[in-house]
């Protein structure tokens, strides 16, 4: 940040030092309660916000609808999660983006005013009263807790100070970029358990919890009212904000996110511009006519030109197909909804382009008008139908463009990719890594035609590879009637497509004969219900499962799976179990 005049004598940027070493900054502010009765799970590790929750936090505390987005290095994914504690290591791009993204940020905020500054952004007539208090009142949101009297002068008195030496907006900018990058903003900061002993969370490191899993964001007034009584600890009062808070808009776009961590994919803008296999299924006849003049021209501007109209239509597949992917679940699992309908409900949205794919016709008004997020001139909004797809073809997540074509090959799908997918995010099975020397599948050959089936089981033929692809191939050749964007085919290189399978190692084991036949078989699946808790507790806690999490994921999966699968009860579950309102210290063992 540029000044003019002196430089004020102030403490280093904390974002360095929050980030490699984030030790004891948390200061208890009731007395700790053990746990001993309780199911408690691992220790959790130190959580630093993501990037989602950094901005959502930001956006909340200063209510301001258009702040600069911080933006930060993409994460590591562990099992399509990205906010696994060990990890998302600092690193000096990491701390050099958190420092120019917050300082922007404390510019823009200062420079704007608004409800958390009680003046005007010039400093009115009392600069100093004027940010002392806009600091007094942010410093506690911020922090999601109380602060100390040493806490709050090493901040405010700090101010006071620069505001002599570089002015108003300047001293007021420096002291809110300070709080921001303060590793008590940053991180989930929780205090240690005594004695070695597991201990009930305090109710301020409970309401962070709370707000960070179900809105991704730092606790609301009410919460911080109930936190500050002494209350949150209370079942009653927990279970309560819990299901207030379910309630609110805000839960759902955090829960959303989990979906699409845990199981959203999008069109691959690998896709090949090769019509003769996909493009009659979602052209018009009059853009098929046009691109078929383009191509019997030859030339290379004409072909140029073919492969920018295919583009087109890729990247309307891949907008579509995510927007698809959010309504899905906002309108069909979301509102009380289950496991099962995630997977089996026939009701849809469609582009369309994409109804033509999945054989149904739009009518009357869009239901939605999806509008990305990122402004691109190649990316641009799109009308979504409410539909419903054809029964004996498609039902559910499953036989959506987003996990067909996401999970294929540009020119031909992937039972394998499909099959893997599948078994590890909803079964929970651990596939492994293929040896190193595994060719390659072979292409699909124009003057010796082949199924795709036929050319998989010649590649897993082989001994060395048959023991892993009996289970792979058996779940992913049901899915073989959907080509490489997800259309229905009857037929494969003149073969009729043999979309037979096998579940193994599962505890719905057994032939299957198609998609639908094998997704029933997941509904029904006790260990998919399973599955789906596992993933959430690994969402939550930042971290994967370990035999200390063993007793509190069981009382977790009994209560899904009593429950017949029901979503927000899932997620009221968790965040009032034992395990969710305690603090295991890293090395008590389970007992």
């Amino acid at each position: 940040m540029e000044r003019s005049g002196p430089v004020p004598r102030r403490p280093p940027s904390l974002v360095f030092f929050g980030l490699i070493g984030c030790q004891g900054t948390f200061v208890a502010v009731e007395a700790p309660r053990p746990a001993d009765t309780l199911e408690v799970g691992s220790h959790a590790p130190l959580h630093r916000l993501t990037e989602a929750e950094l901005n959502r936090s930001l956006a909340d505390l200063f209510s301001h609808p258009s702040l600069p987005l911080v933006d930060l290095p993409l994460e590591v994914e562990v099992g399509g999660f990205s906010n696994q504690a060990h990890t998302r290591d600092a690193t000096p791009y990491l701390v050099e983006s958190l420092q120019v993204g917050l300082t922007a940020v404390a510019a823009q905020v200062v420079a704007d005013g608004g409800a958390w500054l009680p003046c005007a952004p010039d400093g009115g007539a009392d600069p100093v009263e004027c940010g002392s208090a806009a600091l007094d009142a942010l410093q506690p949101r911020a922090w999601r807790r109380p602060v100390t009297e040493a806490e709050r002068a090493w901040l405010v008195e700090g101010f006071e100070s620069d505001v002599r030496e570089v002015g108003f907006t300047e001293a007021l900018t420096l002291a809110v970029a300070l709080l921001l990058q303060s590793p008590d903003f940053l991180y989930a900061v929780e205090g240690e358990a005594p004695d070695g002993q597991a201990r009930l969370l305090t109710d301020w490191e409970l309401a962070v919890r709370l707000s960070l899993v179900l809105w991704q964001s730092i606790p609301d007034a009410e919460l911080r009212q109930v936190a500050a009584d002494g209350t949150l600890h209370e079942p009653a009062v927990l279970q309560a904000q819990a299901e207030r808070m379910l309630a609110d808009p805000r839960a759902d776009t955090a829960r959303l996110r989990f979906f699409q961590a845990w199981l959203g994919r999008s069109l691959s803008a690998e896709v090949a511009p090769s019509y003769d296999h996909v493009a009659p299924v979602v052209l018009s006849a009059e853009e098929l006519e046009e691109l078929e003049e383009i191509r019997s021209e030859g030339s290379p501007d004409a072909l140029q030109h073919y492969e920018e109209e295919w583009g087109f239509v890729v990247t309307e597949l891949q907008t579509t197909f995510q927007a698809e992917f959010d309504l899905y679940l906002e309108h069909v699992v979301l509102p009380a909804g289950t496991l099962d309908a995630l997977l089996t409900r026939p009701e849809t949205f469609a582009s369309a382009r994409t109804a033509r794919l999945y054989g149904v016709e739009v009518h009357g008004s869009p239901a939605h008008t999806y509008v990305p997020e990122i402004e691109d001139d190649d990316v641009y909004p799109v009308d979504l139908y409410a539909v419903t797809l054809p029964e004996h073809q498609r039902m559910g997540l499953l036989t959506h463009g987003a996990f067909l074509a996401g999970l294929s090959h540009p020119d031909q799908p992937s039972p394998i990719a499909r099959s893997v997918f599948l078994r590890e995010r909803l079964l929970c099975l651990v596939t492994g890594a293929p040896p190193d020397d595994v060719p390659a599948i072979s292409t699909p050959a124009a003057d010796a035609p082949e199924t795709n089936r036929a050319r998989f089981e010649a590649h897993t033929a082989d001994p060395a590879c048959a023991s892993c692809h009996t289970a792979i191939d058996g779940t992913g050749f049901p899915f073989e009637h959907y080509d490489a964007i997800g259309a229905w085919r009857d037929t494969d290189a003149g073969q009729p497509v043999d979309a037979s399978g096998a579940l193994v190692g599962t505890d719905v084991d057994g032939p299957v004969e198609g998609a639908l036949d094998l997704i029933r078989r997941l509904a029904s699946s006790r260990q998919v219900h399973d599955c789906a808790v596992t993933q959430l507790y690994r969402y939550a806690f930042h971290h994967a499962e370990d035999p200390q999490d063993t007793a509190a994921l069981r009382d977790l999966q009994d209560s899904f799976w009593a429950s017949g699968g029901d979503l927000d009860r899932l997620w009221l579950d968790l965040v009032t179990s034992g395990t969710f309102r305690s603090l295991r210290p890293a090395d008590l063992e389970a007992p």
